[in-house]
This record gives structure tokens, C-alpha cells and sequence, in this order.
């Protein structure tokens, strides 16, 4: 059972990864499927077998930060939406 110390600590995370842009790094990603196992809603293989985000809005079923951390090659993380914006890039 959850307690409500879990839940709201998991309602603060979601509302934190709102504000920024899960992102892997495609170059240096092995394939190794460990995020996919982590967080399947999430993250998927491309046709290279790199693993990418297909649906950072289903984070909010799973614990993305575990996959973050588990990532052997550490490839998968967080990019704050507010810096690309006040740097002119898209988001």
C-alpha cells in the first residue's frame, strides 16, 4: 500500500517532469532495453534499435527516474524546457 508521503512525493515528481524534456541520446545508446523494461509506455526501439521516447506524457504511470538510473551508459535524462526556450530553440 502507498503511503501519502509516496503519493504526493510521486505527484511532486510528475509535476517537476512537466517542466522538462526526457531525452536519449541515440548516438551513445547500446539498445539494451533496460528503460523499455522499466517504463514500456514510455520508451520504445527505433528501426536502429536505439531506444527513444515515444510518449514522455505516460511517464506519469511509471517512475521515469528509475530508468534514467538504470541506464548502464547513462544516455537517458532531463532537459529543462525553460533554458531551451530562453535560448530561442524549440522545445
Amino acid at each position: 500500500m502507498r503511503s501519502k508521503e509516496d503519493s504526493n512525493r510521486k505527484k511532486e515528481q510528475n509535476m517537476d517532469q512537466k517542466q522538462k524534456k526526457l531525452t536519449v541520446d541515440q548516438e551513445n545508446c547500446i539498445g539494451c532495453g533496460t528503460c523499455i523494461a522499466l517504463c514500456p509506455d514510455v520508451f520504445a526501439f527505433n528501426k536502429d534499435g536505439k531506444s527513444y521516447v515515444k510518449d514522455q506524457e505516460a511517464c506519469e504511470n511509471c517512475d521515469c527516474q528509475s530508468a534514467i538510473d538504470s541506464c548502464p551508459v547513462g544516455v537517458i535524462h532531463w532537459d529543462d524546457k525553460t533554458k531551451k526556450e530562453q535560448n530561442g530553440q524549440p522545445q
